[in-house]
């Protein structure tokens, strides 16, 4: 394959991606807001010069040069106008503002649940290790071993290409990535391995061995089946995928903190839009299944992201406006809008940091 048409996929592979993902948060504040009666000044996909913009009523509707991000412009939303105006952001009751800074958020949860309800149904090969573990799954997943490493531990044994995986230390391996966690947990223990091939079954008993930082036998492998699960359970598996998936990033969000202001550097695992990019090229290249997976997944992160407390994120406005409750008190709008500026001004700078590490992981620049 040649680099313009690898490049080319992984361009629109991230532009589907970030795109769907952007739209649908942009259009559950749009939506909100106009049920709340606000005027939408402007509603835009993409950023950049405009390429298409057509006015119908109050609302102008555009179409920018790069399609990655959008925005909704909500008369009154940053302190302009006339505050007593009914269609004017700031005339609305608490609970209608919260409707409006909620709506995206919840947009970017409902598009991740609504694709892992459609991919569990029909059936797919997870991302995620225990995806197989959610009620009602129906697991037809096999792991095939293609051929052993030379000189490695699974050749010394006599593996060789053709065979299945029945179970690694009496567990059944679903997929690759559960066979590799498997080994990496048991370090240098010695693992017992069923194989069957054809009507022949074999056992084997392998130590693996140490490459980096990970254990590993030596084995190439190779994914067949998928797992799915009944309509009327998929909904549930979906929401509780989430709700699992969403754990997880909010414990290493915290990690992530803790690291930045205890040590003031950035981890490796941590990743930015140029590492999100290469992601989701490689990903693409899994498979349409994986990518929807994959969709969901940053869906969902960035949904919890933009919940934290942060001014410019919505969970800064939601915070603010949570205050103003409590308090009954009106916070100033200039020092409102400085807040943002600074919070956003501190979001960028982390983002630069990050794309810098990203830029260096990946030899796109040298240093």
């Amino acid at each position: 394959m040649s680099v313009y048409l690898y490049n080319f996929v992984n361009i629109l592979s991230f532009v589907f991606v970030f795109g769907l993902i952007v739209f649908v948060h942009e259009f559950g504040h749009f939506f909100m807001a106009r049920r709340a009666g606000c005027r939408i000044e402007e509603f835009g996909f993409g950023f950049g010069p405009k390429l298409f913009s057509r006015k119908k009523g109050e609302t102008e509707y555009a179409i920018k040069l790069f399609p990655i991000g959008g925005y909704v412009k909500i008369y009154g939303e940053e302190g302009d106008g006339n505050a007593k105006d009914p269609k004017n952001f700031a005339s609305k009751t608490p609970l209608q503002k919260f409707s409006v800074l909620i709506a995206g958020v919840t947009m970017n949860l409902i598009l991740a649940i609504i694709i892992l309800t459609g991919i569990f149904i029909v059936g797919f090969k997870p991302l995620i290790p225990q995806t197989y573990r959610l009620p009602g799954i129906i697991d037809n997943q096999k792991v095939l071993i293609q051929d052993a490493e030379k000189d490695s531990p699974a050749e010394k044994a006599g593996i060789k290409g053709g065979w299945e995986v029945v179970s690694i230390n009496e567990k059944k391996a679903g997929n690759s990535l559960v066979f590799a966690e498997i080994v990496n947990e048991k370090k240098d223990q010695n693992l017992d391995i069923i194989l069957k091939k054809d009507s022949q079954t074999k056992e084997f008993n392998i130590k693996p061995i140490k490459d980096d930082k990970i254990y590993k036998i030596g084995v190439y492998l190779e994914d067949s089946g998928t797992i799915r699960a009944p309509f009327y359970l998929a909904p549930i598996d979906a929401v509780v995928w989430c709700f699992d998936l969403a754990k997880l990033t909010i414990v290493g969000f915290y990690q992530f903190l803790h690291q930045l202001f205890t040590s003031f550097s950035v981890s490796e695992n941590v990743t930015g839009p140029v590492g999100i990019y290469k992601a989701t090229g490689a990903i693409a290249y899994m498979g349409f299944d994986y990518l929807m997976q994959f969709t969901a997944i940053i869906s969902l992160t960035l949904a919890i992201m933009n919940l934290l407390p942060i001014p410019a994120l919505d969970g800064g406005h939601i915070f603010i406006l949570g205050l103003e409750k409590i308090t009954n008190k009106k916070f100033d709008e200039k020092a409102k809008n400085t807040a943002a500026l600074v919070g956003f001004s501190l979001l960028i700078l982390l983002m630069v940091v990050i794309t810098w590490k990203d830029l260096l992981r990946f030899d796109i620049i040298k240093w």
